[in-house]
């Protein structure tokens, strides 16, 4: 039996370096956008678009915070949630050690804060996220259709 990718965990952040006397509803933010982002863009698998449909359906029309799917499948990001190409692209991109997603949040969101997790978990600091994230998507599928 093969294992099962997980790709974060929110419990591996309050476990670690989290920041003292933060909310640890913060260690959701940074991987929840980035959910948000895959559910709203297709990339999620058919069972978290059935079985969390009205998480999905508040992330669309923007009546949940954007990291509350997130919040919801309990705070991990694994490969079963995702359909083939969600994984492809978020084994590329998202990869903590040689993925842009951690450089482009901290770039965009967080260079002037404490930290990753000081982030407010708005749809304004989804939407500069998201923009940047669509963009290295396109710049992705335009390298697949290359090779």
């Amino acid at each position: 039996m093969n294992e099962q990718m997980v790709y974060d965990k929110a419990k591996y952040h309050i476990e670690g370096d989290f920041p003292e006397g933060l909310d640890k509803s913060q260690a959701y933010v940074p991987t929840g956008f980035f959910v948000a982002w895959l559910a709203m863009n297709n990339f999620a698998s058919e069972e978290i678009s059935f079985n969390f449909k009205n998480e999905v359906d508040s992330l669309r029309s923007r009546r949940a915070y954007p990291s509350s799917l997130y919040r919801a499948v309990g705070g991990v990001l694994s490969e079963d949630m995702l359909t083939a190409e969600g994984n492809a692209f978020t084994q590329q991109y998202f990869d903590f050690d040689h993925g842009q997603y951690l450089d482009d949040y901290d770039e965009l969101l967080s260079e002037h804060l404490p930290s990753f997790f000081h982030v407010a978990d708005t749809w304004e600091n989804y939407d500069i996220l998201a923009k940047r994230i669509g963009e290295r998507s396109m710049v992705w599928k335009k390298n697949l259709r290359k090779h």
